[in-house]
């Protein structure tokens, strides 16, 4: 059995496990795309089930500049501009980007998430982040 308080109706909230609906729970894995790059390239992420992928895009100092575009690939091998949500202010959304950013994206089953990035004027960049 399973009880709380429903502060809307005011009322208690009794339910047997046999009623109960599974929830199914993710655990964010972390993952790194790109660590310590100095040159112009690209990074994957494909993605066997539907995932949500955060990505946070840094320098090694705070003066590297760098610029990201974000592409779907899909099972035709396609690719094609995809929009993710800056979660860093101010948060918009966004097909490109640049350091110092977080940038989340939705990445379909059986698709693959494509970040290009050119060279960084000095020093190094890195793109690491979470898939839930």
């Amino acid at each position: 059995m399973f009880q709380w308080f429903n502060t809307k109706t005011n009322r208690n909230v009794t339910v047997s496990d046999k009623k109960r609906l599974p929830v199914i729970t993710t655990i964010a894995e972390d993952i790194i795309l790109v660590d310590k790059a100095s040159i112009a390239g690209s990074a994957t992420y494909a993605a066997e089930t539907s995932k949500t992928v955060t990505l946070e895009f840094y320098g090694s100092t705070g003066s590297v500049t760098s610029t990201v575009t974000f592409q779907l690939k899909g099972p035709s091998g396609n690719a094609v501009a995809i929009e993710g949500i800056r979660q860093t202010a101010p948060k918009d959304i966004v097909t490109s980007g640049k350091l110092g950013e977080t940038v989340s994206f939705s990445v379909p089953a059986g698709f693959t998430l494509v970040i290009n990035y050119t060279t960084p004027n000095s020093g190094t960049l890195s793109i690491k982040g979470t898939v839930e």
